[in-house]
């Protein structure tokens, strides 16, 4: 019995050391900071990408502490901004549901084992729903020695759609590409 008990402690205390060596829930940079670059807009027919409206100026500035405890270290909040949406009018986008120029407040995770950042927005309204996303990977300077670099650049794909009631869901998405300032 005693051996028994001796080789399970063994075994935990094995396991808790193998866990706090993989350092696995470290955020693999600090999304901290503002950003500036360009978004797209993909013209579609069906399914089917068929070109792509280059929109301008998009602004993020993001917030995350990384001295935090797991999994606190990985949250990032921010807000997103843009001059205006006349792509979306470019695009085809219903007049009526183009948003307003106004900050998106955003809110997501990053990846504790690449620089994954999924960042998104949403609200319900009386008989109208819209969610805002953006996928994207963050790229840290890997000759940092920082033991948290920062990270330098974001890009990916972003996503809106909204659902109206008797008028169904429209959607519409593109890309973007940001560089800490």
């Amino acid at each position: 019995m005693k051996r028994k008990m001796c080789l399970t402690l063994i075994l935990v205390c094995a396991a808790l050391v193998t866990l706090g060596a993989a350092n696995s829930c470290q955020a693999p940079m600090d999304a901290a900071g503002d950003y500036s670059g360009t978004w797209s807009i993909n013209i579609k027919e069906g399914e089917t990408v068929v070109d792509t409206l280059e929109c301008g100026g998009i602004r993020m500035t993001l917030v995350q502490d990384v001295t935090l405890a797991p999994p606190e270290n990985l949250k990032v909040t921010g807000t997103i901004t843009t001059d205006d949406y006349v792509c979306f009018a470019e695009a085809g986008w219903p007049e009526k549901l183009i948003p307003d120029p106004e900050p998106i407040e955003v809110t997501g995770t990053m990846g504790s084992n690449d620089g994954r950042l999924v960042l998104l927005s949403g609200g319900l309204g009386t008989g109208t729903g819209a969610i805002f996303i953006v996928d994207g990977i963050g790229v840290a300077d890997s000759a940092s020695t920082e033991e948290i670099p920062p990270m330098l650049t974001y890009s990916g794909k972003w996503g809106f759609a909204v659902s109206v009631v008797f008028l169904g869901t429209v959607g519409v998405d593109g890309t973007f590409d940001v560089t800490r300032e």
